[in-house]
């Protein structure tokens, strides 16, 4: 048996063992695998199709996990030179990748990262001691690196749009946070660990973006983790697939503001039922829905302080002068052409004083 080889760079060579053609030793007669062929994942190709931003050891794992699996050949020189491509792959590609490139000035608090292709957040992360704000938007995470554990004084982080299937277990060590961006992931729940988040106030699981987002957080039930979670004050589901509030909502002593904006699968009857019983409820969105009219229960929500709920052509608009600002007499209804009041950015302090007549 003779071998004929011919040279090629180390990343092409990588490349190639990637696709299947990593070798050009040939014999007499070929090896094929008739029963599966070599394929590379997508994770693969996107590391190999684009200069990575990842650190040597992350970038060595990546390569493992995408280099395409050899079925069990009986041929010595193929076991030989598998390892001999992965010790060359891993040599040329550390010597082409490098930290993502993130502000060498570790003092400052806002820290955006979004649209990098991130699959992981970097070590460098752990030096950043007065980060108050960390934006990874638009990535495709998969886990939470540890670290982010020591940065003390993080308030503030925003992973929407990563295609998340499932919250990482990674996210328990952030148990400083006070705001959390979910939005337009792929979650169908949130687990029972997230309930360890003891400091979080804001959190924000809807649907934003809706046809023109790559995610879709198909929450049908609302979490029950939540109702564990008694400090949270801001909760947003919009546009989620929810049919029902529960009856324990008040458990949530915190909660201020709710918005269910888009929220068409609702039953409102029930809905206002659970929100009733939520003694510190000052401000709902009720937009979109697709409702001309509300059901007369909505009168239970009394302590209601601001009312958000547009329609498209305003059709709404004579059941609230009509019926609505009777029902709620104590309460501001924004509707058709008034400046709404921002639920997301604005303190609770301000939303209150929205609700002045």
């Amino acid at each position: 048996m003779q071998f004929k080889w011919t040279y090629t760079s180390p990343f092409a060579m990588l490349l190639m063992a990637t696709i299947g053609l990593g070798w050009s030793c040939q014999t007499t007669p070929p090896i094929h695998n008739k029963e599966k062929e070599i394929t590379i994942s997508s994770f693969g190709q996107k590391i190999l199709t684009q200069e990575a931003d990842l650190t040597p050891l992350v970038a060595h794992q990546v390569w493992l996990g995408s280099v395409p699996k050899l079925n069990q050949l009986a041929s010595d020189w193929i076991a030989v030179q598998s390892q001999a491509l992965q010790v060359g792959g891993w040599q040329s590609l550390s010597a082409r990748v490098a930290q993502v490139r993130i502000p060498n000035d570790t003092s400052i608090s806002y820290l955006d990262l979004s649209n990098r292709n991130l699959y992981y957040i970097p070590d460098k992360i752990a030096h950043y001691k007065n980060l108050q704000y960390l934006s990874l938007r638009y990535n495709t995470l998969q886990e939470i690196n540890p670290k982010i554990g020591l940065c003390t004084k993080l308030r503030r982080l925003d992973l929407s749009s990563n295609q998340l299937p499932r919250l990482p277990f990674g996210i328990v060590y952030l148990s400083q946070i006070q705001e959390l961006n979910l939005t337009d992931n792929k979650l169908t729940s949130l687990p029972n660990f997230f309930a360890g988040l003891s400091n979080l106030k804001v959190l924000d699981i809807s649907n934003l973006h809706g046809k023109m987002a790559t995610g879709y957080n198909n929450i049908q039930q609302f979490p029950s983790c939540l109702l564990k979670m008694k400090q949270i004050e801001k909760l947003f589901l919009d546009r989620l697939p929810l049919q029902q509030l529960p009856p324990q909502l008040h458990q949530m002593a915190q909660l201020k503001v709710v918005s269910l904006n888009g929220a068409t699968q609702l039953q409102l009857n029930q809905a206002f039922e659970a929100l009733r019983k939520v003694e510190g409820l000052i401000a709902l969105d009720l937009s979109f829905i697709g409702r001309t009219t509300l059901p007369k229960s909505i009168a239970k929500l009394q302590k209601l302080k601001v009312l958000i709920w547009y329609e498209n052509g305003d059709r709404n608009a004579p059941f609230v002068r009509q019926e609505l600002e009777r029902l709620l007499p104590n309460t501001k209804i924004y509707y058709g052409d008034a400046t709404t009041p921002f639920l997301r950015g604005n303190s609770i302090k301000t939303i209150l004083a929205a609700g002045k007549k």
